[in-house]
């Protein structure tokens, strides 16, 4: 049974993933782009459309009311799909972390319109009505910037890439000068090729690399640590202060996407402490948790379920069964530390509240987590009991978090076991939530009707 069903449950999300992918294919951009941040990129640059990122996190209300008041409403959805390719990231999971670090969110939600290559046009922040939301868009793609400006952009880009050609030369590989102005000069619109910046890196004289005007050339067009010029970065990090550019969380996007393609973990621990050193620190985890989190994504990348398996496993009873808030408590009492005995009362009072704020979103956090591990546990589940102990974990997501989708997942759970009717009765407890919370509903009606048949 457990075996059949396996099958029938990776039949259910391949197809699931092709009509997904049909969506995307189809133009309808009612729902928000499927695919990685490049392919993102790739598909705004051969549909000569600007980006609508969406910033958003797990405990986010205001995010969720946008979702069900704005992006669900159809005059929003026939707006945006003729003018915008939109996608949505949470700022602390996964690339979404990077991704904050390079556009820093001003709250959640927060909007940005883009240009095809990821340059900033508008930015804004917060609820808005369908009308004010579509004027802020309106704004962002139409006035602020104009066609032809985006036309001249692309002809600049594709004269460079020419002229790339040209600098590649053994000559111009060789001569420190023309390296710089080139850097200089073409390293906002064009992203400079870790050839070019390791030649550029290795004809400075050493004492000079750390000279202002140099290492603010290095750390700004540096696109990749799995470099020379990124270990150098790295290496002296302590030299210079802490920058949150572009290109430093680039750096970091591509050298784990060359990681994951040559399914390298001794580098991947390298990337774990460059990821440390240049982004934004967690406030939600300590940063070994952060780091097992990195691990599991690769592993999951990689398709690595034999390593997988018992990583979920420790990560779910180490971290988020018994999640420890003394931290918390420790950065308070070091704040209130550094205020004058007036101010102390009050200040612990405003800290009380942050402290219930944070506590809260933590444990929203803690759920989201316990619920999306707890079912890959169980498609990796090669025995009954294994599925025993997703179930477990899974319940206990929605235990005091009553979400659809944290419900929803225990029905699939409960699905692998075999108890089909208990899994429908937690599905249709699962849309009742939703639909009593406005939310899409498609998801979990796909699931119902595969019991009709």
């Amino acid at each position: 049974m457990l075996r059949n069903y396996h099958l029938i449950w990776l039949f259910c999300c391949f197809t699931f993933q092709v009509e997904a992918k049909k969506v995307v294919q189809n133009g309808d951009n009612s729902t928000f782009f499927e695919g990685t941040w490049h392919e993102l990129l790739a598909e705004a640059q051969v549909q000569r459309k600007p980006i609508l990122l969406d910033f958003q996190t797990s405990w986010c209300g205001p995010c969720r009311w946008m979702e069900r008041n704005v992006f669900m409403d159809e005059n929003v959805k026939t707006f945006l799909s003729g003018r915008v390719l939109v996608y949505k990231v949470d700022a602390e999971k996964g690339q979404g972390i990077q991704l904050a670090d390079i556009y820093e969110p001003n709250g959640f939600p927060t909007y940005l319109c883009l240009t095809w290559n990821g340059d900033v046009l508008h930015k804004f922040s917060g609820l808005k009505k369908q009308k004010e939301f579509m004027n802020e868009i309106d704004f962002g793609i139409s006035t602020t910037r104009k066609p032809d400006n985006q036309q001249d952009k692309l002809n600049l880009i594709e004269a460079v890439s020419i002229e790339k050609q040209v600098v590649l030369s053994p000559e111009n590989l060789k001569n420190i000068d023309f390296l710089r102005d080139y850097i200089e000069n073409n390293g906002r619109d064009l992203q400079i090729s870790n050839q070019i910046m390791d030649s550029f890196f290795e004809l400075l004289p050493e004492k000079e690399r750390l000279l202002d005007e140099n290492i603010e050339l290095l750390i700004d067009f540096n696109s990749n640590f799995n470099s020379k010029t990124g270990q150098f970065i790295f290496k002296n990090r302590a030299a210079f202060s802490y920058r949150n550019t572009r290109s430093l969380q680039t750096a970091l996007i591509n050298f784990y996407e060359d990681i994951v393609a040559t399914k390298d973990s001794e580098l991947l621990y390298e990337f774990i402490d460059y990821e440390m050193a240049f982004s934004m620190p967690s406030i939600n985890f300590a940063p070994q948790v952060r780091a097992e989190k990195t691990r599991l994504r690769f592993l999951e990348d990689i398709g690595d379920e034999v390593s997988l398996k018992p990583a979920v496993k420790n990560y779910i009873n180490r971290y988020l069964l018994n999640f420890d808030f003394a931290f918390l408590e420790s950065t308070i009492d070091a704040s209130l530390k550094n205020i004058s005995d007036s101010l102390r009362a009050k200040s612990a009072e405003i800290w009380s509240e942050r402290e219930t704020l944070l506590k809260k979103g933590f444990i929203n956090e803690i759920n989201e987590q316990m619920g999306f591990y707890a079912l890959k546990y169980a498609e990796l589940a090669s025995v009954e009991s294994d599925l025993e102990t997703a179930l477990e974990w899974s319940k206990a997501s929605h235990q005091y978090l009553k979400k659809p989708d944290l419900i929803l997942n225990s029905a699939k759970i409960m699905a692998m076991l075999g108890d089909f009717s208990g899994s429908v009765k937690l599905a249709k407890q699962s849309l009742h939530l939703a639909q009593k919370n406005k939310e899409d509903t498609t998801y979990i009606t796909r699931f119902l009707d595969e019991f009709k048949n």
